[in-house]
């Protein structure tokens, strides 16, 4: 059983805000996991997508994960 319960799955086309803005929020009020889920990116730039996600969640959250 993974150390979650729920997970967000991305999808920057269709947000309204920035990620890098929203997420260090809701890792902030509980949220474990993301799954980088964006369908237009190849695999190179989902790659560089979520590594620019997991620095704007920064340092706080050691035990977050991605997928």
């Amino acid at each position: 059983m993974p150390p979650f319960r729920f997970y967000l799955i991305s999808d920057r086309r269709n947000a309204r805000h920035d990620a890098r803005v929203w997420l260090p929020r809701l890792a902030a009020a509980g949220l474990r996991a993301l799954q980088v889920r964006e369908k237009d990116l190849s695999p190179a730039e989902c790659f560089a997508y979520a590594r620019e996600l997991r620095d704007a969640l920064g340092e706080a959250h050691p035990g977050f994960a991605f997928f």
